[in-house]
């Protein structure tokens, strides 16, 4: 997942935090996600402000009243990180154990193109537009050597379903 929409730089690069933008479309993301049945085990993200709070808000759809528990500071998600070694790194940190079934990574462009390009097809630089708030889910297939798409879901498709979630829960008083 992308990082939701952020403040332009006022401080520093790394301690822009997210807009009201940016927390509607990670609220959106997390009751997709969780509607969707896809909870994640392990949500990664880096250590900038905006994939930060992404990631916490999307980690309240565990369901804990700690999601801090299954957040996890990633120095190799970076904006220039390599998504071979981040995935390398990740499928052998948390995708070898019967635990962790389902991981989301939180992070920035073009890092987040890359890895997606990198599971789609093997290489990375086939995608060329990741919005602020989209979602792709993978498989992997055979220990993380190969990948299948489950679902891309753009920002803009996750708002619009969210906007009818929280119309349903206000007619329905659930």
């Amino acid at each position: 997942m992308r990082h939701g929409d952020a403040v332009k730089p006022v401080i520093t690069y790394a301690e822009r935090t997210l807009t009201e933008k940016g927390k509607f479309e990670a609220s959106a993301a997390r009751v997709f996600l969780r509607m969707a049945g896809e909870i994640p085990d392990v949500v990664m993200h880096s250590a900038q402000s905006r994939s930060k709070m992404t990631a916490q808000c999307v980690a309240i759809s565990i369901g804990t009243s700690n999601p801090e528990g299954i957040l996890v500071n990633r120095d190799d998600m970076e904006e220039d990180s390599p998504p071979e070694e981040f995935l390398a790194s990740a499928v052998s940190d948390f995708g070898r154990t019967n635990k962790t079934k389902t991981i989301l990574a939180v992070g920035h462009m073009p890092f987040v193109q890359r890895l997606a390009s990198l599971l789609l097809a093997s290489r990375p630089t086939l995608m060329d537009d990741f919005s602020k708030g989209d979602l792709l889910a993978f498989s992997s297939i055979g220990g993380g050597r190969a990948w299948t798409l489950r679902f891309y879901m753009t920002s803009k498709q996750i708002k619009d379903f969210y906007r009818l979630y929280l119309d349903m829960v206000a007619s329905t008083g659930a």
